[in-house]
């Protein structure tokens, strides 16, 4: 049955009242509390469920049971709910942060605090030179403790020495030697001025043999004249040995090599032999108990047939990279077997195991030459790189150095003990290669 509002007498009076309608927003009629009702009491709570708050409406009457209806209200994302006395609290969930900052020592740390007690901290700290300065209301001062035109660090170059960047700071100069400059000794001075007073005059200039003994010089000058370095000796392809001094014979080339095998005993020997007979080496097979070795040709057999106490439960075999090894490992019986892998004509077995093919030709001589523009120059290049310094001579204006006075890596020679050569010296090195 619809029901019309108008068809509803409003009344103020309490006693004349018969009937209570409720309705929805919509204006349909949803209830209706008869009279007999309106003595009834309600009372309102709140009650925390977790996130949520359950919001109960009771009614007592005197002799019926009460009734009660529950609203529940439901938080959201960032929305926090608080269950009070007759009361809900909503507050957002959303975190809050605040940044400070702290002086400790030298330092200064920047502090990141949220509101839901997480934080993070950044220490500043200062480097070389350098003051941070925090004032306690988050202001932080960087200053540099190094005025304009202050001497930051000093530097040395040869003949001096020392230097630094901080503290008190040495400055010094070396002694002049040989090979480097710096300052004259008094001993040094008082020589070279004595020579100087002498007012001397050379009246002659003679020769003596050199340690080169393919090499003569001869001549003497009194006035004016000219000494001579000839050769003594030698003959075509022959070259100067850089530790003897004597002419000595380039390697042989176009050696060929073969590889075979002998017997030698209960031994077998795996020979390689060169056309000339000068580059022959050999590697010798010994067997051990209860091995035996045999050969045929250029095949080496290993067995495994001696007697004795004990069970071989496997035999195995192993060669350099050179050679291949068939039937190994021996578990019941059976037979090894040697062959030689790889290789071919000209090569030879090297300390390695594997084959490798002489070096081919004469070895190649490389002279360079330099004029050495100040003192403080160490190292020289050459235009090839060395096996090793032993296939470098070292000529200081034309003086021969020893090979313990230099150390060469790839294509750079430095002398050693940190010397430098002489200023305005010519430098020439020859390289075997």
């Amino acid at each position: 049955m619809a029901v019309k509002f108008s068809q509803f007498t409003p009344e103020t009076v309490a006693s004349t009242i018969t009937g209570l309608v409720g309705y929805k927003s919509a204006g349909s009629v949803n209830l209706q509390i008869p009279a007999a009702n309106l003595d009834t009491v309600y009372t309102t709570a709140t009650t925390q469920a977790v996130n949520d708050v359950n919001f109960v409406l009771t009614g007592t009457k005197a002799g019926i049971a009460d009734t009660t209806k529950t609203t529940v209200f439901t938080a959201g994302a960032n929305v926090q709910l608080t269950a009070g006395t007759d009361a809900m609290t909503i507050a957002s969930t959303n975190t809050t942060y605040d940044l400070d900052s702290l002086q400790t020592g030298d330092d200064v740390s920047i502090t990141l605090a949220g509101s839901d007690s997480t934080q993070d901290t950044i220490t500043l700290k200062p480097g070389g030179n350098i003051t941070l300065t925090d004032d306690g209301s988050n202001n932080i001062t960087i200053a540099a403790t190094i005025n304009p035109g202050d001497i930051t660090g000093v530097s040395a170059s040869a003949p001096l020495t020392g230097g630094g960047t901080s503290g008190d700071v040495t400055v010094g100069i070396q002694q002049s030697s040989g090979v480097q400059d710096g300052y004259l000794s008094s001993t040094d001075w008082n020589t070279f001025n004595n020579k100087s007073d002498t007012g001397g005059t050379v009246t002659s200039v003679g020769t003596s043999t050199t340690s080169l003994t393919a090499l003569t010089l001869s001549g003497t000058v009194t006035t004016s004249g000219t000494l001579e370095l000839a050769k003594t000796g030698g003959t075509a392809g022959q070259y100067i040995d850089g530790a003897t001094g004597a002419w000595t014979n380039l390697p042989a080339s176009g050696e060929t090599y073969d590889l075979n095998s002998t017997t030698d005993g209960a031994n077998v020997d795996l020979n390689l032999t060169s056309t000339s007979g000068t580059d022959n080496s050999s590697v010798k097979l010994v067997p051990a108990g209860g091995i035996t070795i045999s050969q045929v040709g250029n095949v080496v057999t290993l067995d495994t047939s001696a007697s004795g106490t004990g069970t071989v439960t496997s035999v195995e075999l192993t060669m350099p990279s050179a050679f291949a090894v068939s039937g190994s490992p021996v578990t019941t019986s059976g037979t090894l077997a040697v062959t030689s892998t790889g290789g071919s004509a000209g090569q030879y077995l090297d300390y390695t195991g594997a084959w490798s093919t002489p070096p081919s030709g004469a070895p190649t001589k490389t002279v360079d030459t330099a004029t050495i523009a100040n003192a403080t120059t160490g190292t020289f290049t050459l235009s090839v790189s060395p096996s090793s310094e032993n296939y470098v001579d070292m000529f200081i204006s034309g003086v021969y150095q020893s090979k313990t006075t230099y150390t060469v890596s790839g294509t750079t020679v430095t002398l050693d003990g940190g010397t430098f050569f002489p200023n305005g010296a010519v430098v020439e090195t020859v390289t075997t290669t």
